[in-house]
């Protein structure tokens, strides 16, 4: 009933991956080549159609939960102007578990949300658990009369920019007590809850009927990041090469599952060529869709590939064309041919954390397991984890390589070519033993690199400055809500709960929301509520009416209803997107 991915990829960084998810485009077409900073305006471009704008016209109801990361400088980049029904979570990069606070750079502010109003998060609060919650509680509620499209894009197992780079609560670190790398040990609990998570949507599903003709879809955003940032969330690729934003096997060969009782020759471990990009179609088609009605597009229909197993031929795949950190890479034929040059600590390939096994084996954990016991509840005890299934696909699936010395890899080389197939470490670089071959397979590039799109965004440092409207305190909601005057400098800044341990952290560089702004009355009764400080704003600017937002010219309607649409399969979709997911 399921297939592992085993030769899957996706883009280095978070936005970008997300990107081809939703547009079914590279990178060089839908301009989103390096994520969107906590400040920046724009996002994915508006003219471009995005997956559940597609799946409503063939009737479906969208929902979406967790992290966004595509732009909301304006309410027409938020999830529900771009053909979500809901949304229920934040806009930007690592903000906090607990608080959903964002810090970076002395600056500090609350990112999270209930369709388009501010969500403040109560006491006993997790990211993790409260997105769980909140796509059961989706799926229960939701219109029988439709099909349903749950994107659900969990915040873990990603770090985040507080002090403490990893959260999770104690029960879940306590189960990894053997690794003795205290960050290490929280990440696995990070993931195990995660892991939770999927059981119970997986349960959810059940209650109410629909398991048995669902589609789900796992899928990591890039590889993890292992080293040397300011954000390594201590997870680890081994044995394949790099880290998160490389082009490095290990930071964009990706983690990734589809599970469906619809699947006809599974369980297996798949090595057809996939990407991200090739998730719209294919979830367009398993749902009843024509392709040829979605236009011109970079990703291919696998839905038969999946569902089958045949193999669909594809030569080459662009990996990516960054015009913003100067990389590139390609895959041909067996060949991958990287462009770029990294610090050394990019190159490596790290090896295992120290600390005794686990008493329990790796098969044993899955049959414990949430979801292992809504499978088993279904269907019975039909083997699933049994040697064929089990740890048989960890064996297909583990990449071999050794550790030898590398041949011809000199860290600050431009460009690498290497036999992926016999290769897949990337130890041997075989540019100079084959030059006309990697003189073949940069000309692929250049041509399939083309485009006439630019990266749309305010140049350097000014991305970040708050004159350029550049705020993630309350995103949109304040902007437009709260100001009708000049943005100010150093003017965008919610102030913390007093008794949160945000505020203890950052308290003296904190700013209350500056005078002149304009709040309605319940907006400023439930930033009081929760211990912001309104600075003098008057009771005239506290009587604006909530509507005042949807008088905005800048907001356009909402997306018309759906229009009759051509699928015939009527099929539930729940997609997974993991941030920075590497194994445990």
């Amino acid at each position: 009933m399921g297939v592992l991915l085993n030769n899957y990829y996706v883009q280095p960084l978070c936005s970008p991956s997300r990107a081809t998810i939703m547009t079914g485009l590279y990178t060089t077409h839908n301009t989103m080549y390096i994520p969107m900073l906590p400040a920046q305006p724009g996002g994915l471009p508006l003219n471009l159609k995005i997956l559940p704008e597609f799946l409503k016209d063939l009737g479906y109801e969208t929902h979406m939960v967790g992290k966004w990361h595509l732009g909301y400088s304006s309410y027409n980049y938020t999830p529900t102007y771009r053909g979500f029904d809901s949304f229920f979570g934040f806009h930007t990069g690592p903000v906090d578990y607990y608080d959903e606070i964002l810090e970076l750079d002395g600056h500090s502010g609350l990112d999270f949300f209930n369709n388009t109003e501010p969500y403040f998060p109560e006491k006993g609060f997790y990211a993790t658990t409260a997105f769980t919650e909140e796509a059961k509680s989706i799926i229960a509620k939701r219109d029988t009369s439709k099909p349903l499209f749950l994107y659900l894009a969990h915040q873990s197992a990603h770090s985040v920019y507080q002090p403490t780079l990893l959260e999770a609560p104690e029960e879940n670190v306590a189960k990894f007590s053997y690794i003795s790398n205290r960050n290490r040990s929280i990440y696995a609990g990070m993931v195990d809850a995660m892991d939770k998570s999927v059981g119970e949507v997986l349960e959810a599903l059940e209650e109410a009927g629909i398991l048995e003709n669902t589609l789900i879809v796992f899928s990591s955003d890039n590889g993890g990041d292992t080293c040397c940032t300011d954000i390594q969330n201590y997870g680890f690729n081994t044995p394949l090469r790099g880290t998160k934003g490389t082009l490095w096997e290990g930071g964009i060969r990706a983690a990734g599952f589809v599970w469906s009782p619809l699947l006809d020759a599974s369980p297996r471990v798949s090595e057809q060529l996939m990407h991200a990009i090739d998730w719209l179609p294919t979830l367009y088609s398993a749902a009843g869709g024509y392709v040829e009605d979605l236009g011109p597009l970079d990703g291919m229909d696998m839905w038969e590939a999946l569902s089958t197993g045949v193999s669909v031929a594809r030569p080459e795949l662009l990996l990516d064309l960054d015009t913003v950190n100067a990389q590139a890479a390609l895959r041909y034929e067996r060949f991958k041919l990287v462009m770029a040059s990294y610090e050394d600590f990019h190159n490596r390939r790290y090896q295992l954390f120290e600390g005794s096994l686990p008493q329990e084996e790796l098969d044993q954990l899955v049959r414990e397991s949430k979801a292992a016991a809504v499978l088993t509840r279904v269907y019975g005890d039909p083997q699933l984890f049994e040697e064929t299934n089990g740890s048989d696909w960890r064996r297909n699936s583990t990449v071999h390589c050794g550790y030898q010395n590398d041949t011809g890899f000199v860290s600050g080389d431009t460009h690498y070519l290497f036999d992926i197939h016999d290769d897949p470490c990337e130890q041997r670089n075989l540019a100079g033993d084959m030059p006309s071959k990697a003189v073949q397979v940069r000309t692929v590039l250049a041509e399939r690199g083309q485009c006439s799109c630019t990266y749309s965004s305010l140049p350097g440092t000014q991305r970040n400055e708050p004159k350029n409207r550049s705020a993630w305190s309350t995103v949109c909601r304040l902007l437009d809500r709260l100001s009708k005057a000049p943005w100010k400098e150093d003017g965008h800044r919610l102030l913390s709960t007093a008794g949160t341990r945000a505020s203890k952290m950052a308290e003296n560089h904190r700013k209350p929301i500056p005078k002149g702004y304009r709040m309605s009355e319940i907006s400023a009764t439930a930033l009081a509520r929760k211990g912001y400080r309104i600075s003098e704003v008057s009771q005239s600017e506290l009587g604006k009416k909530d509507d005042e937002m949807s008088q905005n010219k800048e907001h356009p309607e909402k997306p018309p209803a759906e229009q009759e649409g051509r699928g015939k399969n009527g099929l539930p979709l729940v997609v997974y997107v993991s941030w920075c997911a590497s194994f445990v």
